[in-house]
Order: C-alpha cells, then structure tokens, then sequence
C-alpha cells in the first residue's frame, strides 16, 4: 500500500477528535473506558420508581401526619395476633412519643385546669431478681419522664415517675406508679398513679397505644441518652401563656375584723333597755338624717 494514507477518526459519545495521527494503542483504550462509563452514569440517572414504605413507615407517617382516623382503621386491618409474653419482651427498651391524638394530656399525674403535657419518653426494663437486694430505684422497672407545661404562669418542669408494668392476654398494657419526681426532687412515694392502654402495634422500632376511649399514642423506640436530650431541650422551649389564664381573676375572701365587746355588764343592760339598735360592741347605730324643716319662725 505505498503512497497510501491513513487517517484515524474516532467518535465517543462525549468526545469528538476528528484526527488522530500519532495517538497510542493504550490511550485509545483509556478514552473508550471513559466515554463507556460516562454512559452508564446517564443510565443510572435516570429516575427510578420510589422504594414502597414499610408497615412502620406507613403507619408513622400516618401519625406525624396526624391522620388518627385512618390510622386506627389501618391498625384494625393488619392486627397484631401475639401473646402476653411476646409483647411483654417486645416492649422492653426506651420509647419517645411522636404523636398523640390526646396531645395535651399528662401520663404523670400532672393534668390541670392550666397543666399540659408536652412530650415524654418511656423505659421498659427487663426485672432484675437481684434488685431486692439493693432496694431504692433499682425496684423500679417502668419509668415515665413528662414535660408538663403551666399555660398560666408560661413555665414548664420535668417530672418523672417510677413503678412497674404488666402485660395481660389480649395485649392489655398497665403501667402501675409508686414514686413521683418533680424537677428532680422527690414528691411522693405513694402516688398511686396507673395508666392503662392496649398494644395496637409493636415492632423493631414503632409501638402504638390504643386508650380506653378509641384514642392512639405513638412512640419511636431510641437510645436513652437521645430521649435524655429530647426532654431537656423540650423544657428549654418557651411556653406561651394562655389568655383566658391571665385573665382569670383570683378572689380571695376577706375575713370580717373580730369585734371584741368589752362593756360592762350594767352598760349592756341600759343599751338593751333603751331601744336603740346597736353593733355588735354597742356603738348605736344612726340610720336617719338630721330632722329640720324650712328654718324658724317667730310667733
């Protein structure tokens, strides 16, 4: 082939080099492993069909959507068929509310005319048979630890109560409390406190409480020192006063002066003689005005 020509002309879809007279064997292999990857990257780019949600997804984002009527109607369709020792074990760990349709309600005895409950957290421990031994808090295997907000003077407080729990056939849940904190000081060691709910739903990292009257709690199972932070930054947060609160007006009753009577006996005998109503340490007492007419005249 003397006195023949030969041109090099390569075509890539992200590089167009028209001539190539003196390009090497290898770099040619680079620029096709280039132009090779960068078309699959355009594959991979292209959008895909969204991952389907799991059962706790879709019943989470139920709740944080506060859809409450069709998350009970959810929960009824995929019942959950496990025994008491299941959910008992099941429950053992540390869960924070997300989401209530009872939201201002107070799990700690702490409900008031002006006291809402602001978020809590829950720890469900496995009991220790030893713990008897050592007495004190190490009795307590079910802790509740609240925000409670006063709307009438705009603070709030952490309180905490201690006891135990029990699960019953049929998924029945009670919660039974003994000792109650308030801002970290003890306030009652005999507080008697019970909140009872039946288990709709628990899994890996979602539980949710059905209440006596149909209502629904939801909690997220976390690390203590996470649901720790949580409590504090939410007693951090300011608390609005309500307006019907600062309103309300605070009567106290005022007590009447004792009026000691210190006349003597022959007094009182001649003040009651007379007629004249008196109070009550004889002064008389004048109900009419001055009598006079149009002024004198002389006869």
């Amino acid at each position: 082939m003397s006195g023949a020509t030969l041109v090099y002309l390569l075509v890539t879809p992200s590089l167009l080099l028209p001539q190539i007279p003196t390009l090497p064997r290898e770099a040619r292999a680079v620029v096709r492993m280039q132009a090779t990857a960068e078309a699959v990257a355009v594959i991979q780019d292209e959008p895909t069909e969204p991952a389907p949600l799991t059962e706790e997804e879709e019943l989470r984002s139920l709740a944080l959507d506060g859809a409450f009527a069709a998350l009970g109607k959810r929960l009824e369709e995929s019942a959950q068929a496990k025994d008491a020792a299941q959910v008992r074990a099941e429950l053992f760990g540390v869960w924070t509310l997300v989401a209530a349709s009872d939201k201002d309600a107070s799990i700690t005895g702490s409900n008031g005319k002006w006291k809402k409950g602001r978020g809590h957290f829950q720890i469900f421990k496995k009991p220790d048979p030893m713990a008897v031994f050592e007495g004190g808090d190490a009795l307590f295997f079910m802790t509740t630890a609240e925000v409670v907000a006063d709307v009438k003077a705009g603070t709030s407080s952490i309180v905490k109560v201690r006891g135990g729990f029990g699960v019953k056939e049929g998924n029945g849940v009670s919660e039974q409390y003994s000792r109650r904190d308030v801002g970290g000081v003890m306030e009652s060691d005999d507080c008697r406190l019970i909140n009872s709910w039946s288990c709709a739903y628990v899994g890996p990292t979602l539980r949710i409480c059905r209440l006596a009257d149909g209502g629904l709690r939801v909690y997220d199972k976390v690390e203590e020192v996470a649901a720790e932070e949580a409590l504090v930054k939410l007693r951090a947060e300011p608390v609005e006063v309500d307006p019907a609160a600062a309103a309300e007006a605070v009567v106290k009753k005022v007590k009447k002066p004792v009026v000691v009577d210190d006349r003597p006996a022959w007094q009182k005998r001649i003040d009651e003689a007379d007629g004249v109503k008196r109070t009550a340490n004889g002064t008389p007492i004048i109900n009419h005005g001055p009598i006079g007419g149009g002024g004198s005249s002389t006869p």
